[in-house]
């Protein structure tokens, strides 16, 4: 599935415009579209009159207007052809649903904020980050703001688009992997991203550090066994490294550039820290976005890497996105 057309959730806020940047080179490397969505709806404290509402439409179009003029304005660092950037407004339109607005419009990438209009410094994910991600079937960009205290002017916060990562010498998008297929359903969206950037695809997986067991409340407790902790962790190494090269070999032999690499230590600081050093273009990561509280949960490495690194994560919800098929033989094979 390649990206034509990327959808960039904005609510009006300072916050949800550090998304622009990251989008707008990205649809700028992949020659995409940008739909500038906005869901405007009255506040519990204004009158619901067709007067009002008019005006919420009205000022929420204007906004749109606003970001759309800054983005392809022929000043700006990496401007976008107006030709290219579509502006929607939705009215009433509930959070949870705007996942499949996009896909209506034949979107195949959202990007957004983490965090919008109120900051909700101390979550990882704000009440619409996670609303979007835990009811998308598509990919879902998170860029968390490197500063929640202070938010920069729109104006200010495009001139960024020349320090982003996305280096000129080559893509690098880092996949995490632990061995699972469930896993894996991050694979295909970082595959097709990195044949349409002609980036080169890093497969990583992490080994936690070796715990001993103990059963104290059975009366048996095993001594720690240097050599045993030794032997296990040159045993997870192996496996890790003979899995990782058969995803390898398959992505290579579709054609892409592809490296391995097996870590150990805490998977999401390994990962944060490891994709700053290589200065790594975005993670792909899978994620069980599940929560009928209405907060995303992403499962503890997701979770630690959205708090200590500000690199665009793209996130794959397993529950939602769609299962690569099934080969089978074909009938007259299957038949024999």
């Amino acid at each position: 599935m390649e990206i034509h057309r990327i959808v960039v959730l904005l609510d009006g806020s300072v916050l949800a415009e550090k998304a622009l940047p990251f989008a707008t080179k990205l649809a700028k490397s992949l020659d995409a579209e940008i739909l500038l969505l906005r869901s405007a709806k009255s506040g519990r404290l204004h009158p619901q009159t067709a007067e009002n509402e008019l005006e919420i439409l009205n000022s929420a179009e204007a906004y749109l207007e606003q970001v759309r003029d800054a983005i392809t304005s022929p000043t700006a660092v990496t401007p976008i052809e107006a030709a290219k950037v579509r502006n929607l407004v939705i009215y009433k339109e509930p959070l949870q649903e705007l996942p499949q607005v996009a896909a209506f419009e034949k979107a195949e990438l959202i990007v957004m904020t983490t965090h919008g209009r109120t900051g909700l410094a101390r979550m990882v994910l704000g009440s619409a980050a996670s609303a979007v991600l835990q009811h998308s079937s598509l990919p879902v960009v998170l860029i968390r703001p490197e500063t929640l205290e202070q938010a920069l002017p729109l104006q200010e916060t495009l001139t960024g688009l020349a320090n982003l990562a996305l280096p000129e010498e080559g893509e690098r998008l880092i996949v995490t992997l632990d061995g699972s297929d469930t896993a894996e359903l991050a694979l295909p969206p970082a595959i097709e991203l990195a044949r349409q950037l002609n980036a080169t695809l890093y497969l990583l997986q992490v080994i936690p550090p070796y715990t001993p067991l103990y059963y104290a409340d059975i009366g048996v407790a095993y001594e720690y066994d240097e050599k045993f902790a030794e032997q296990e962790a040159a045993d997870r190494r192996e496996t890790a490294s003979k899995y990782l090269d058969t995803v390898r070999d398959d992505v290579v032999a579709q054609g892409l550039k592809c490296i391995k690499l097996v870590h150990e230590g805490n998977p999401g600081l390994v990962i944060a820290g490891y994709a700053q050093a290589l200065q790594a273009s975005m993670l792909v990561m899978a994620t069980h976005a599940r929560n009928s509280a209405g907060r995303a949960l992403l499962g503890s490495v997701a979770d630690e890497v959205m708090r200590v690194s500000n690199l665009p994560v793209l996130m794959v919800n397993t529950r939602l996105y769609p299962k690569p098929p099934v080969q089978t033989a074909p009938a007259t094979l299957a038949a024999i």
